[in-house]
Parts: structure tokens; C-alpha cells; sequence
């Protein structure tokens, strides 16, 4: 805005050019809009930490947090929300193709070996019916080899183990699973697995929540 009062426009016609609220020399930032930037900056750094969550269960994260007494300051769920919202931590969907590359200021594992990271997605279809079913893909991420492609009417989270646990009996257990936010996938059933096979869940934007 400086540099437009530089040019000769007036401060009015400068803060019409680029949108902004005229605000006196002295003016200072509310206590509601220190308080609002502290906490987008801390919970910027929970969401760094759990990049695969989404705002509901990153709450409960902070909402642990703060009841062990870290010094998070409590807040009920639609406070949290707006915060989330206001340091732009949504995990949207991608809007053109191509990888992602960073989440949440992370940058994304890259496999270096074959069969150390796998990518798991689901394909869509309708039979000449009209009946949908669907298609588990996993593919392994660095020499692009298709390693599974099964068809099935529903795919619950147990299904989907099964699915990975025969994979590992051929190829061994990867470091990682490249996976989006779909429900069979974010269910205590996968959480359970990777924890139990040392596997990583590495989310990237799709369903996000």
C-alpha cells in the first residue's frame, strides 16, 4: 500500500486498490486477534505432527494435550474449528493432476527401493445393471509395478488388510502406505495394523476432511 502512496495515490484510494481496511498509524491488533494468531501458530504445529488427521481428530489431539497440562489453552470444538480454518490446515482435494509434493509445510516420502513404499486407492465402476462395485489398486511407488488390483461389491477395512497382509507374504511388509482419507481407511482396523507391521500411513490430499 506504501508503495501505491509512493506513486501518488492517497491512502483511500490506495487501500481501495488493494482491498484493505484503513487502519489510523497507531492502530494495534485486538487481544482477539493476538490470541487467534498464537493459537493458529500452535496448532499449525500439531497439525505438522499428525499431517494425516483431519480437524476432528486433530481436536482430540489438542483436547488431550491440553488435559495433561502443557498449557494448550481449552477450547470447545466450533472455536477450534475457526482457528483451524483461519491458519488454512483443511486437507482439501487436489485441484489438478499431478503429486502433491508438500502437506502442511511436510514434504512427502519419495521411495528410494523397490517395494518401500506402496500406493493404495480405490477405482469406481457400475455394472451393465446399474450395481456399483469397486476396485482396490496397490501399486509399489518407485519401480510403478502393479501388485494388486481385486473387485468386490464393499471393501471394509478388514477386507483391505487381508488384501495387504497376502501382499507382504510375497513382497514383505513396505516402510510406508500412501493412502487418502476414505473411511475404510482412517478406521482403528488400518491404525491397528500399521502399528502392529511398523508400516507409516502417509496420507496426501483426496477425501479430505
Amino acid at each position: 500500500m506504501k508503495a501505491l502512496q509512493l506513486l501518488g495515490l492517497s491512502q483511500r484510494e490506495a487501500c481501495t486498490t488493494v482491498r484493505a481496511r484503513r487502519r489510523p498509524a497507531d492502530d494495534k491488533p485486538t487481544t482477539k486477534a493476538q490470541d487467534d494468531a498464537r493459537l493458529a501458530g500452535r496448532l499449525t504445529a500439531v497439525a505438522r505432527a499428525h499431517s494425516d488427521h483431519g480437524c476432528r481428530r486433530l481436536y482430540a489431539d489438542y483436547e488431550r494435550d491440553a488435559e495433561v497440562g502443557t498449557g494448550d489453552e481449552y477450547m470447545n470444538y466450533k472455536r477450534f474449528r475457526r482457528i483451524y480454518r483461519l491458519a488454512n490446515l483443511q486437507i482439501g482435494r487436489r485441484r489438478r493432476r499431478g503429486r502433491a509434493k508438500i502437506v502442511r509445510g511436510r514434504p512427502l516420502r519419495r521411495a528410494e527401493r523397490p517395494f518401500e513404499g506402496w500406493t493404495l486407492d480405490f477405482v469406481h465402476d457400475r455394472l451393465f445393471n446399474g450395481r456399483a462395485f469397486r476396485t482396490l489398486t496397490v501399486e509399489d511407488e518407485f519401480s510403478r509395478t502393479g501388485l494388486a488390483l481385486e473387485k468386490s461389491f464393499s471393501f471394509p477395512s478388514r477386507s483391505v488388510v487381508s488384501v495387504l497382509d497376502e501382499l507382504a507374504a510375497i513382497y514383505g511388509y513396505p516402510k510406508y502406505l500412501r493412502i487418502d482419507n476414505g473411511t475404510e481407511l482412517t478406521s482403528k482396523c488400518m491404525q491397528l495394523w500399521s502399528e502392529e507391521h511398523n508400516v507409516e500411513l502417509d496420507r496426501v490430499p483426496g477425501r479430505g476432511v
